[in-house]
């Protein structure tokens, strides 16, 4: 039981349809995690880096010093973009990993810079 309290299942959509889900972990920064989900269920502008995507959704946090290393679906959230970041390839940052994801990294990864990702908590 006490996993399913320490993780959420986060639905992208993109005009209603689901694109992609995520798992944000709370155990790893959870109140920052917690602030994300209570921001559900909203629209987020989507930017496209070469090997990042950047869903721009306006929380102020503090930055880390510590180095972390990056598997492709990786979930973090950049401090200074104030953007959730879904890594597209491996990389090492000082954004802390606050989840995966889960499915469907292949449609985020077809997604273009300027549209609005709508993001959802599961029931």
């Amino acid at each position: 039981m006490r996993k399913e309290i320490e993780k959420y299942t986060v639905y992208v959509k993109n005009n209603g349809d689901v694109i992609s889900k995520l798992e944000l972990n709370r155990w790893g920064n959870p109140l920052l995690v917690e602030k994300i989900i209570r921001l559900l269920p909203s629209k987020f502008l989507v930017f496209i880096l070469r090997n990042k995507i950047l869903l721009k959704i306006g929380i102020p946090q503090a930055a880390s010093k510590k180095l972390y290393k990056h598997q492709r679906g990786d979930v973090s959230y950049d401090p200074l973009q104030e953007a959730l970041v879904i890594y597209t390839e491996e990389e090492q940052d000082n954004l802390e990993n606050i989840g995966r994801v889960i499915e469907g990294l292949e449609n985020l990864e077809k997604v273009k810079t300027g549209i609005f990702l709508t993001l959802e908590k599961s029931l």
